[in-house]
């Protein structure tokens, strides 16, 4: 097979959350990060034919790049690219399951109130907490009206950037790290629990990232 881009960009993006990633027959690739905070899934156009590790995602990503006119094929224990015209080779080998953290096969269900939010908002509230030098992202939905915040939760006083983002008939009030932000630019239908998670669902890709409720 050859990884389309799409899929490249899901592998990309899923480095950033952990560097390690076990891949399953099917079409889903899934990760968790280190400290468990963040479990992230895709629905990919490739059909994984068996179980493959990858310690260091960023490493193979590299050799995909090297290699990107050639095609992948799963072994037993290695992959192998390949050029159209067998001119350009070259193997590498899977890592052992032990040595990867990998989520567990069981979904995690989250019901609660739900709101559209659209990327260029969010992507806004990121780079202000940035600016800002801010850690925090803070959801709020009081009087029916959501907004989304870059702040420091545990200083009253600093600076703060927020925007209106929606409408909801619920309350709530939760906080993300900004550093727990890592999902692919699209907009999202956003779920929040009382147990302290939020679901974002795009397209064909969702994050669920844990959350301290205020």
């Amino acid at each position: 097979m050859k990884f389309s881009e799409a899929t490249l960009k899901v592998l990309n993006n899923f480095s950033a959350i952990n560097s390690n990633l076990l891949l399953s027959p099917g079409s889903t690739i899934r990760t968790i990060s280190p400290s468990k905070t963040i479990l992230a899934s895709a629905e990919v156009e490739e059909t994984i034919p068996n179980e493959a590790g990858i310690y260091d995602l960023n490493n193979f990503l590299a050799i995909v790049e090297l290699m990107s006119s050639c095609y992948v094929s799963f072994e037993e224990d290695r992959f192998l690219f390949d050029s159209v015209d067998r001119v350009e080779g070259l193997q590498y080998a899977y890592s052992a399951k032990n040595m990867i953290i990998s989520p567990p096969n069981k979904s995690i269900d989250v019901a609660g109130p739900s709101f559209t939010l659209e990327w260029d908002k969010l992507s806004k509230v990121v780079k202000a907490a940035g600016v800002l030098r801010v850690p925090d992202v803070n959801l709020v939905s009081s009087g029916g009206q959501i907004t989304v915040s870059a702040v420091d939760v545990k200083n009253p006083t600093s600076n703060n950037f927020k925007l209106k983002v929606g409408e909801c008939g619920e309350d709530f009030n939760m906080v993300i790290k900004v550093d727990n932000i890592k999902v692919l630019p699209m907009d999202y239908e956003v779920t929040v629990s009382e147990k302290g998670v939020i679901h974002f669902k795009g397209e064909k890709v969702e994050y669920w990232i844990a959350a301290e409720v205020i």
